[in-house]
């Protein structure tokens, strides 16, 4: 049996250091913290066990939610990696200047 504090294999119960299954447990539940992993589902459970009865006024909430999730998202993104203003240019604008480099050169002639 291991947690993220004890185990009791041979090794840390001789040496107390930690061993592989607490690391193991450790990066586990790391990994569960971003929700890079998810348990595995109970045996003989099916897919109607996970389903949730949601009312009307819930569905809306959460669709709100969702969408001001997103928005936040492109708006935060916008902030952090600003592109030239002209239409499909991808390059990052010049300090002080809505426009890239190579914008600003052909607006010069």
């Amino acid at each position: 049996m291991t947690d993220q504090r004890d185990c009791s294999c041979q090794d840390r119960q001789r040496s107390r250091n930690v061993c592989k299954h607490m690391r193991a447990v450790r990066l586990w539940m790391a990994a569960f913290a971003t929700g890079a992993v998810a348990p595995k589902p109970r045996p003989g459970a099916t897919a109607e066990d996970d389903r949730v009865a949601m009312s009307p006024a819930g569905a809306t909430y959460l669709a709100e939610r969702c969408q001001q999730a997103e928005a936040a998202t492109l708006t935060a993104y916008a902030t952090l990696y600003p592109a030239c203003r002209v239409q499909g240019c991808q390059d990052e604008p010049e300090p002080r200047s809505p426009d890239c480099y190579r914008h600003q050169l052909v607006g010069a002639f």
